[in-house]
């Protein structure tokens, strides 16, 4: 869950956020009394803009990422967290559990205006994507076709910017903290948001009321029935499990550690199972880009 270790920005990258923010704002370069002078409700108007401002080009994600995060100032934060995950990991033998949903970014996508791509909609905003975006995109669409998955324009956007945004930095720091020696789990949430008649697929955020056992707060969005109460009864178990034990196996799911060349992970849907090298295919495009 969120477990990315890429997502610090340099000190000298915070100045285009905050002048954003001083600008939604209404103000110039204010003082530290200032800011605290101001109402919450201002502040948090003024934190969203920016944040939604962000979203509103898809070119400005491959570069920018999200506009807050941890600030790496040499002092509090030195480095980024996935170049001394290795040795923190062979120091500390802290066990490591990791995972994302399938399709993360279904749920940003439908956050934004409703839109239909073509192939040449999809390339223009891949054009400044590390790997170059017509060997991006033919990998994610004759892997995704070769499985009999759905290789639309829309959906080879949606797994691009899912693996680029989230997994693949996911993948990369637990490929890290595993080299450090440490006990490291790896999990893929696929099961599917009955949201939208379906279209939100396994997004973001769907494997915490799950994880929570909160799932029947939110039915639209989670589902509901047995499969539903069994799949979160597994999660709350492998949850819990894990935080006794430092190891998330539970009955009925061997779960092997992962590794960075095996990447075996837990499928936490309707089928509970572990696969290795999880859509290997279209990922190995990432590998010496970053």
């Amino acid at each position: 869950m969120s477990t990315a270790g890429d997502h610090g920005i340099l000190f000298d990258g915070t100045r285009p956020t905050t002048d954003r923010f001083y600008t939604q704002l209404g103000i110039d370069q204010p003082s530290t009394a200032q800011l605290r002078s101001l109402p919450l409700s201002d502040l948090l108007a003024a934190q969203a803009a920016v944040e939604a401002a962000a979203f509103e080009n898809m070119n400005e994600m491959w570069s920018l990422r999200l506009p807050y995060g941890p600030v790496i100032d040499g002092t509090f934060l030195p480095e980024p967290p996935l170049a001394t995950a290795a040795q923190v990991s062979a120091e500390r033998g802290i066990p490591f559990l990791s995972g994302n949903p399938d399709e993360e970014m279904k749920l940003i996508r439908a956050m934004m205006l409703p839109e239909v791509l073509s192939q040449a909609d999809v390339l223009a905003r891949l054009a400044a994507i590390p790997g170059g975006a017509d060997r991006v995109y033919a990998a994610y669409r004759d892997a995704r076709a070769d499985r009999g998955e759905p290789a639309a324009p829309d959906d080879i956007l949606d797994a691009v910017a899912s693996d680029f945004l989230e997994i693949m930095p996911s993948l990369r720091f637990a490929d890290a903290w595993s080299r450090g020696g440490a006990p490291t789990f790896g999990y893929t949430l696929d099961w599917k948001s009955p949201m939208n008649d379906g279209a939100l697929g396994s997004c973001h955020s769907l494997d915490i009321p799950f994880a929570f056992g909160t799932y029947a707060d939110a039915p639209d969005f989670a589902g509901t029935g047995p499969a539903a109460d069994a799949l979160a009864d597994t999660m709350v178990d492998i949850w819990t499990t894990f935080a006794r034990t430092g190891n998330p196996a539970v009955d009925g799911l061997d779960w092997p550690p992962y590794d960075a060349e095996s990447r075996a992970q837990a499928m936490l849907g309707p089928a509970l199972r572990v696969e290795t090298a999880w859509r290997a295919t279209e990922r190995a495009v990432w590998d010496g880009v970053f």
